[in-house]
């Protein structure tokens, strides 16, 4: 303990706070070790573009002129070499190495444990997070361990969901509040970070301290 400086990450004092985001959610989600084959029959590649393409999600954000963004993991195609084609007229598919600039405009994230989800929990912005293929035959036994670790987090984390119609429920309940977090769901954010504000500054002057 006396070895540690407790600070959190410098660059979230780069992010957004006005809450003038655009009306948009993000979608992105981790990477598979998998190669193309097992990857094209994993549920992972099954269940997101079930979302994605989901006939009653895509109407409603549509009329209700909600933009939809989806992130590959960079690592799909640079560890795994997978090629993974999201081809709809509603979506725009982002480069990934911008996703800070996304971070900072979009007003929801879904993911399933993504790290990008703590970017949005410090902007007080919801995240639904979807762990759609913890029960994957194709999952490495590391990944089914990450999977599980997490899947029993719920009560630290809210919006923790398995089901698809369930994830799309909760999009357009927060789309209908206009993005805003229930305050239970703002308590367990803030419980989430030691500090909320001016870590870089905090972390400078706990190392000049310490020197």
């Amino acid at each position: 303990e006396e070895q540690l400086i407790k600070a959190g990450l410098s660059r979230w004092d780069l992010l957004n706070f006005d809450h003038n985001n655009e009306k948009s959610i993000l979608f992105m989600f981790t990477w598979r070790k998998m190669h193309q084959q097992r990857f094209d029959h994993s549920l992972y590649k099954k269940k997101i573009l079930s979302l994605l393409y989901n006939e009653d999600l895509q109407n409603y954000l549509k009329n209700k002129n909600i933009k939809l963004y989806y992130a590959h993991h960079h690592a799909l195609k640079h560890n795994m070499n997978v090629d993974f084609i999201i081809s709809h007229h509603n979506i725009n598919v982002v480069d990934s190495t911008k996703i800070s600039e996304y971070a900072k405009k979009c007003s929801m994230l879904v993911t399933d444990f993504s790290s990008l989800s703590f970017d949005f929990m410090f902007q007080n912005k919801p995240v639904i997070y979807y762990p759609m293929d913890n029960n994957d035959k194709f999952l490495s036994y590391s990944e089914q361990v990450d999977l599980d670790c997490f899947c029993n987090m719920n009560q630290m984390l809210p919006n923790v969901l398995f089901d698809e119609n369930n994830v799309i429920g909760k999009i357009k309940y927060y789309v209908d509040h206009h993005f805003a977090i229930e305050s239970d769901t703002k308590k367990k954010y803030n419980n989430f970070f030691y500090l909320k504000e001016n870590i870089r500054q905090n972390l400078v002057d706990k190392l000049e301290k310490e020197c």
